[in-house]
């Protein structure tokens, strides 16, 4: 299982920088370049309220998140995004 800190290194490795990416495109890259495990894949939602989605998908837009806060990740909608040099 890979912690948020291994996510956020990801996608500081194989994310390019200065282009726009839809996220779909950003959990591409990171599962071609990461091995997950099956922990990873777990439901990230403990309840049935929300969609089933895999735990890694939630430490992805949650490092896109802390990028945003720090200035080195752009946001513009729909789910698009780009890392700044």
């Amino acid at each position: 299982m890979h912690s948020p800190d291994d996510i956020r290194e990801a996608l500081e490795r194989h994310v390019p920088r200065g282009q726009w990416l839809e996220l779909a495109d950003i959990y591409t890259l990171i599962a071609a370049n990461v091995a997950l495990d099956a922990a990873d894949w777990r439901d990230h939602y403990r309840s049935n309220t929300w969609r089933p989605e895999p735990r890694w998908h939630g430490l992805v837009r949650r490092g896109l998140m802390r990028g945003r806060k720090r200035g080195r990740v752009v946001y513009k909608a729909p789910k698009t995004y780009m890392l700044l040099a």
